[in-house]
Order: C-alpha cells, then sequence, then structure tokens
C-alpha cells in the first residue's frame, strides 16, 4: 500500500456485482500482478481501483492492463476515459504514471458533506475513523 486507503474485500465484491463494473486482471508467468476495477456507463469510462505488485516491474504491466482497459471501454462504445484523479503532493507516482497517458487534465470541485444536524455529524466522523481503523488491522 502506497498511501492509498484500502477497502474491504466486500466493498470490491458487491462493486463486481454491478453489471456494468468490470474487473480486469494482468498475469505473468501464471501469478496476477495487475488488476483495475473498469466503470463503463454511458459513454464514459472510469478506471476507479487498481493496483499491481511490486514484482516483475519491469513488465510495465500496469500500463498494458490500462491499454487494454482503454480498448475494452471503446468497444463498449466510450468516448472517455477517466483515470480519476491527480494529486503531486499526494499521489506522486501515480500522477506520473496517469499524465504519461497524455490525455487532458480536467478539474472538478471536490466532495463536500452537507452537515445538517451537528451533533450526527461529530457521531458519523468518529465512526468512520474507527471503520477504517478496523479496516487497516483487518487487511494486514
Amino acid at each position: 500500500n502506497d498511501g492509498f486507503r484500502i477497502h474491504s474485500r466486500k466493498y470490491y465484491r458487491k462493486q463486481l456485482e454491478i453489471d456494468f463494473i468490470d474487473l480486469i486482471v494482468a498475469e505473468y508467468k501464471g501469478e496476477i500482478i495487475a488488476a483495475n476495477i473498469l466503470s463503463c456507463y454511458g459513454d464514459m469510462a472510469s478506471y476507479i481501483h487498481g493496483s499491481s505488485s511490486n514484482k516483475h516491474r519491469n513488465v510495465m504491466a500496469p500500463f498494458a492492463i490500462q491499454w487494454f482497459s482503454i480498448q475494452r471501454a471503446q468497444e463498449k462504445g466510450c468516448k472517455f476515459y477517466d483515470l480519476n484523479g491527480i494529486d503531486e503532493d499526494k499521489w506522486q507516482g501515480g500522477t506520473r504514471f496517469k499524465r504519461g497517458f497524455r490525455g487532458e487534465e480536467l478539474e472538478y470541485p471536490g466532495c463536500f458533506d452537507v452537515v445538517f444536524k451537528k451533533g450526527c455529524y461529530g457521531k458519523y466522523q468518529f465512526l468512520r475513523k474507527v471503520r477504517r481503523l478496523v479496516g487497516k488491522i483487518l487487511n494486514r
């Protein structure tokens, strides 16, 4: 984990139950070395999650799997491919990787919580922190 938040296995499995979500896997010598979760909805394809092993870095599986994902999206009629976020401060390697595809960078407003009851929001934030901590412990 390069500082990315990891969800529970159940979270990823639930995503894969959706009909417009695909799991794309790269294998090398019988071993899975990279994977993407790809959403193709309407004319937009989105790289939702991805992971790669440090083993066999020389075969460039993350690049190959992205190219395959782009081709898969085109086959499904998608006109756009969203690599889903860059940030030079938080994700230097991921940002460099995504910029290597030479696409157009678009900036959107971030996600925000709208608070209606302050007391409830504090409880929500606490439970969210506990859930993330438990998730980290269980995913080791």
